[in-house]
């Protein structure tokens, strides 16, 4: 379908209402089964305790920095005096504080549901761990700063404000920049882990989701699979031994 317009492309060749409205939905659908993590609601309640506060203290920070950024933009038109500015700085505060407390007690929890589930410690490698430690040294580091140094947040406001304008704050306190620095180096890590599946599931929902499609005679798929059952397993068991392909440890009869 081609559009000449904007106007073309929003009516959608008369059927606006419901390319729109499926839009809309699919993409609300998206968003609550994210944010709520409603497949761990369904089929394994005792992780959604422990990883319902650890995301939603993410989404929480993401949308503290975004709101410290705006308020360090707006405070030198409106006045540091202004109701306004003084009710966006008090939300921020409460954003940030929310998103520290919750993220760090989603990382607790789920560091021990890994160390004394059995079924969870079984299925948990070194990556796992150091992954949410790292992550809880970030937020501790924070919580730290934020209650010894920075309760209003003001420092790391001028913080952020000195990255946008690419001038550097002054009077930032050590507290400040050891966060500055924990939180820096975790998202130079981060590029190299399996946490982007954060990006990536946005792009891939409905694959996940729904693609259930059987196998029947793609070429393909039958390619990519034969691939991958022909490579060499890479770890042993008293069930299986790893000089074999993985075609033939499916197929062996014990």
């Amino acid at each position: 379908m081609q559009w000449n317009s904007v106007s073309e492309f929003f009516a959608m060749g008369g059927y606006a209402f419901y390319v729109w409205g499926s839009f809309w939905l699919t993409a609300g659908v998206m968003v609550l089964e994210m944010l709520l993590i409603r497949s761990l609601w369904r089929h394994n309640r005792p992780q959604l305790f422990a990883s319902f506060p650890f995301h939603a203290g993410l989404y929480l920070l993401v949308g503290f920095i975004v709101m410290l950024a705006i308020v360090a933009w707006v405070e030198q038109p409106l006045g540091p005096a202004s109701p306004v500015w003084l009710a966006v700085q008090g939300v921020t505060a409460f954003v940030g504080v929310a998103g520290l407390l919750s993220g760090t007690l989603g990382a607790v929890l789920l560091l021990c549901r890994r160390f004394f589930d059995p079924v969870l410690r079984a299925a948990s490698c070194f990556a796992d761990y150091f992954n949410l430690v790292f992550l809880l040294a970030v937020f501790v580091a924070a919580v730290f700063a934020w209650a010894i140094a920075d309760p209003v947040f003001s420092q790391l406001r001028e913080f952020i404000h000195g990255i946008l304008s690419l001038s550097p704050a002054a009077g930032i306190g050590t507290p400040i920049a050891a966060e500055a620095a924990l939180a820096s180096l975790f998202m130079i890590y981060l590029p190299f882990t399996h946490m982007t599946h954060f990006v990536a599931k946005y792009f891939t929902f409905h694959q996940v989701r729904w693609d259930d499609a059987p196998n029947l005679g793609d070429p393909a798929m039958q390619k990519r699979i034969m691939a991958n059952l022909s490579r060499r397993v890479g770890w042993s068991a008293p069930h299986i031994q790893s000089e074999k392909s993985w075609a033939e440890a499916a197929t062996e009869v014990k």
